[in-house]
């Protein structure tokens, strides 16, 4: 029996997975945000998202793990704002779930990412009140929480006892 040769396991257990991740994410934003079906805004939407230089200089290099995460941006940033339109319990815990994917694939592209849900969220609001601010925090720190709870086993000792948690 002849073992498959590495470069048939990488480009079909890594690069295809963030492949079609990254269109698939980038056709799920582009639901939630654009009231329009057309066909061809979509095509050059997932065109460029999946194949401007940045995500070609990481998958070039190797860098698999900050490719998912990458490509699992649109897709935290299409959650969160299906948070904002209809907050409810389950999508909190989806919010949370896909941020916490995120944060396990790359903690700095999951900041980026959060960073760009925070400008949305404070887009949407049009008069700050104490009760505004107090929305903005609460639908995003609720799923911040989750993904803290879910990676708490390395989050805790790093923090709080600051050792190394393995």
């Amino acid at each position: 029996i002849h073992a498959f040769p590495w470069i048939f396991i990488y480009k079909m257990l890594w690069f295809l997975p963030v492949v079609l991740v990254s269109i698939y994410a980038t056709f799920r934003l582009y639901r939630v945000v654009m009231s329009d079906r057309e066909i061809l805004p979509l095509a050059l939407g997932i065109l460029v998202f999946s194949t401007n230089t940045y995500i070609l200089m990481i998958t070039a290099g190797g860098q698999m793990g900050i490719a998912m995460a990458y490509a699992v941006a649109p897709l935290v940033l299409a959650d969160f704002i299906i948070l904002a339109s209809f907050s409810s319990a389950r999508n909190t815990i989806m919010a949370g779930l896909i941020l916490a994917l995120q944060v396990m694939l790359d903690l700095r592209v999951a900041y980026i990412t959060m960073i760009a849900v925070t400008l949305y969220y404070l887009m949407q609001v049009s008069v700050f009140t104490f009760r505004r601010i107090f929305w903005i925090v609460s639908l995003i720190g609720i799923p911040i929480a989750i993904a803290a709870v879910v990676h708490a086993g390395w989050t805790f000792p790093l923090l709080y006892l600051r050792q190394n948690p393995f």
